[in-house]
């Protein structure tokens, strides 16, 4: 299961006696042990999306007032910022 994914449709498949074992196994539990690289796809996804330096920091910003982001090193922004180092790197 991805991170970022709509588990909506996935959850109606599971029998209703089983929706709450099968929603803690497959998405609390997970969520309780993200690494960065749960995070590659929507890594990728941002910067393709957000390729210029002034797209990217109108997005952090507009993130900043949609949400609280409560740990610097976020494991998402850590994503990212590796997938642009990569972008970088490769016109180096």
């Amino acid at each position: 299961m991805d991170i970022s994914e709509d588990v909506r449709d996935k959850l109606q498949r599971v029998p209703s006696g089983d929706r709450w074992e099968w929603a803690v196994k497959n998405i609390t539990e997970k969520k309780w042990h993200l690494t960065e690289k749960d995070f590659e796809k929507d890594a990728m996804f941002l910067d393709a999306k957000y390729s210029k330096s002034e797209s990217i920091v109108k997005f952090l910003q507009d993130l900043s007032e949609a949400v609280i982001i409560s740990h610097p090193r976020a494991l998402f922004l850590h994503a990212w910022l590796t997938e642009i180092r990569k972008h970088l790197n490769g016109f180096a």
